[in-house]
């Protein structure tokens, strides 16, 4: 999701800083914010293919990496987006998710919160 100054912007609990993804999580003294990743991945489109035998479901995703370079647009299945190894495969080493309980998880909650924007 793009926001009017081509910045990715993102629901809560996730935000955008510095072009990097947060989380806000909650803790018995209030909340914290955890970074996940330093790119800022979003939902391009979500494609539903048909060929009369399978249904096979593709996201599109774009992203920005922390520099401020765009990062190419990659398509991937369903299969595999939500282990994450898209990411180090087709964006490279320097797309870089931090280490930490659940945060592969909340990246792709992040990106599919994205769809709104998404193209249809």
């Amino acid at each position: 999701m793009k926001s009017n100054t081509g910045t990715v912007c993102y629901p809560f609990p996730y935000s955008a800083v510095d072009g990097c993804l947060f989380v806000e999580k909650a803790n018995k003294n209030g909340t914290t914010t955890k970074k996940l990743c330093n790119f800022l991945p979003y939902l391009k489109c979500d494609i539903n293919v048909d060929d009369g035998v399978e249904q096979t479901r593709t996201f599109r995703i774009a992203g920005v990496h922390e520099s401020g370079r765009l990062l190419p647009e990659i398509e991937v299945t369903v299969k595999e987006f939500g282990k994450m190894d898209w990411v180090l495969e087709r964006w490279g080493a320097e797309c870089i998710i931090e280490p930490g309980n659940n945060n592969r998880e909340n990246i792709c909650c992040a990106i599919l919160k994205t769809v709104e924007n998404a193209e249809k």
